[in-house]
Parts: C-alpha cells; structure tokens; sequence
C-alpha cells in the first residue's frame, strides 16, 4: 500500500506561508531594535550571551525566527530546484534544517564574550552554539540557492541571486574581520546585514505566488495513438 502524501486545502497553506512570514518579520523587527539600542558594537551572537542586557528578547525572537521559517518551509513543501544535486532534495528540507539549527543556537548561547571556539577561554557551549550557527546560516544560504532554480518560482530567481550574492559578499567579510579582531563595529553590523537579507528572502519565499514547482507538477497526460 502506498502511503498517502500529506496535502491540504491552498487556503491553509496560504494560512501558514502568511503567519510564517509574520513570525520572522517580527523577529527582524525585535533584532534590530534590539541592536539599534545597544550602546555596544557587537555580532549577533554576542547580543544573546548570558550577560547581554537583552538576551532573553533576542534569544526568544531567534525561536520566533525559527518557528516562522519552518512554518514557510512546510506550506512550500514540494518546492524544488531543477538543477542537478540542487534537486536532489526540497528547498524545504533545507530550510527546516535550517532553522532547526537556528532553534538550537538560540538555546544553547555562547558565553560572556563570546570567545572563538578552541580558542583561551572558550567552551563547549561555545563550540556548539557557534557550529548550529553557522549551520543555519549556511543552510538559508543554500535553500537560497535550490531556490533561485526552482521552475515554479521564476518570479524569485532575481531576488535569490542577488540575495545570494549579497550574503557571501557581507558575511564573508564580516566573518574575515571577527576572526582577525579587526574592525568589529563595521564587521558586527555587516554580519547583521547579511542576516537581515537571508530573512528578507525567507518571507520572500513564502508570499511570492508559485506556479507549479518541479515536485509537485502534474504528470501530462498522453493521449493514445491513433489506430487506423
């Protein structure tokens, strides 16, 4: 017996793409709020450590973030690249990684300071909140890919690729400063910046139509051939 697949009405998942893309509208609303009050230049990271005066908020509005990505990812279920191994599974499946990534960093915070991991004074908690970290950001980085060769999102293929080119651009240099200590109040807010467009195009993809994507475009029927 083949299972069923999971299908809804197009009004609940309409339902979920909207209150998803509200949820992390929300979230990058509370983060820059958050960070235009903060009288220090500091990365994202460091602004939910335990001694950041506004950690619970941030770290709350990363859950709100992730929460809203997977709702977006599931109503977009079947979305899928038509590019090689870029297809070889959704852009869904990316994104929900993503923010299941994104979820756990917001629970597990570096530490005052927010050392580098495996560096003097660094820790476990460092080592982990940093790796799901870098994964969720990685992981929207790549859904932004798969999705700027999805058939049934043409209308997002411009957006995805300047998107894309943007974030390797801002948070490459970004990360290149913290590493070498050099210039962290440009590097702070140009890690901001790329994260703010990752999101952007998170709520993007959930309120531009689609038309039929690659997974779930409908078998054409053949006709029979004619018999004489």
């Amino acid at each position: 017996m083949n299972p069923r697949r999971l299908s809804w009405s197009p009004g609940f998942s309409r339902f979920l793409r909207f209150f998803g893309a509200l949820l992390l509208a929300g979230a990058v609303t509370a983060i820059w709020s958050l960070r235009l009050t903060s009288r220090a230049d500091v990365y994202l990271s460091e602004m939910g450590a335990p001694d950041a005066p506004a950690a619970p908020l941030f770290n709350t509005a990363l859950l709100l973030l992730a929460i809203g990505g997977i709702l977006v990812a599931v109503a977009r279920r079947r979305t899928r690249s038509s590019v090689g191994v870029l297809g070889a599974w959704t852009v869904s499946a990316t994104l929900v990684f993503a923010c299941l990534s994104i979820a756990v960093a917001s629970r597990v915070t570096c530490t005052p300071g927010c050392p580098v991991p495996f560096t003097a004074g660094s820790t476990a908690a460092d080592v982990v909140h940093t790796l799901f970290a870098t994964l969720g950001f990685g992981g929207v980085g790549l859904a932004i890919i798969q999705a700027a060769f999805a058939p049934g999102l043409r209308a997002l293929h411009p957006v995805s690729i300047a998107s894309g080119a943007l974030i390797i651009l801002l948070s490459g240099t970004g990360g290149l400063l913290s590493i070498f200590h050099y210039r962290v109040d440009l590097g702070g807010w140009l890690e901001l910046a790329a994260a703010t467009i990752a999101l952007l195009w998170v709520i993007a993809f959930a309120l531009v139509p689609a038309g039929v994507s690659g997974s779930s475009a409908p078998t054409p029927a053949v006709a029979p051939p004619a018999t004489s």
